[in-house]
């Protein structure tokens, strides 16, 4: 079923734009679900965001409403300049041409977090030359006296990022990077960075170490569980999707990573089908709301 839906996707996309496409009603349907009366005003915003990059009007244009639709989903603005989700232009060498990935950004990640109402506080920082006074992997001790002049601490150099989070039953983790090794990290899973030297990881370094550290803490200490609230659904959900071309909404294609497998397992789950599964069937969910099951995904 999920085959023919893509084919069909392919289909109609062809000889289309990104513009026309969502002239069309199935998937103005498919926003007004997740939308309701906030769709024309989101649509809008997809349009407008491929007005302002050339390279984004050139992505195969279903790829880029799967991705914007993702992000309406989520419940997140893929206004580049707030940093909660982005879409961005990849060249699919296998294809020979661009598509979309849908990026997560760091603010996006953080303030899906806060949605669960299970955090007390979430934060990454920089961390600058000067101010990194010790770091135990061990025991988590971390000892940063930060530059309180702020063009005085604009002036050194990012030595690492910090994250922290702390849960509401007390529960707290601290974790601490080096700039190399979110380079190396960088470097080895993905392709477009280490063949290239361009891509996210060029163009917006900060946001991409800070959505690292703070993506990967929440993967490996923090609370993902599809039995839970859909905020925590949601959670769960953007991982699984950060940095995908979303051939179907929940169909994702990890095209910049060559390697053949999502960043240091990020998306840790026994068994992904059981996840889509649950999501599917939870009637609490927008897209499960409406009764024409050939339009719950297009």
């Amino acid at each position: 079923m999920t085959n023919k839906i893509a084919n069909k996707n392919n289909s109609i996309a062809q000889n289309h734009t990104v513009k026309s496409l969502l002239n069309i009603e199935g998937y103005q349907k498919r926003f007004r679900e997740v939308l309701g009366s906030r769709a024309p005003q989101f649509m809008s915003s997809i349009i407008s965001a491929v007005n302002s990059n050339a390279a984004l009007g050139e992505c195969e244009p279903n790829t880029v409403i799967q991705s914007a639709l993702k992000a309406a989903i989520l419940d997140l603005p893929i206004e580049d300049n707030f940093g909660f989700a982005y879409l961005v232009p990849y060249y699919n060498s296998k294809k020979g041409y661009k598509e979309c990935q849908f990026q997560l950004g760091y603010k996006g990640c953080i303030q899906l977090a806060l949605r669960t109402g299970m955090y007390r506080n979430i934060n990454v920082i920089d961390v600058r030359e000067g101010e990194l006074k010790s770091w135990n992997p061990l025991t988590e001790e971390l000892e940063v006296e930060f530059i309180v002049d702020e063009k005085e601490r604009e002036s050194k150099g990012v030595l690492g990022y910090a994250g922290y989070f702390s849960l509401l039953n007390g529960f707290e983790k601290k974790v601490y990077w080096t700039v190399e090794s979110l380079l190396n990290h960088a470097t080895k899973y993905s392709a477009q960075y280490r063949k290239y030297k361009s891509g996210m990881w060029s163009d917006n370094l900060d946001d991409m170490c800070k959505k690292t550290v703070i993506k990967n803490m929440i993967n490996k200490w923090g609370i993902l569980s599809v039995e839970m609230q859909t905020p925590n659904q949601q959670l769960l959900e953007a991982i699984k999707a950060d940095q995908a071309v979303i051939r179907n909404e929940n169909e994702y294609d990890y095209v910049d990573n060559d390697l053949g497998e999502i960043v240091e397992a990020e998306v840790e789950i026994e068994d992904s089908t059981d996840v889509n599964d649950d999501l599917a069937d939870n009637p609490d969910l927008p897209w499960n709301n409406s009764d024409d099951e050939d339009n719950k995904s297009f």
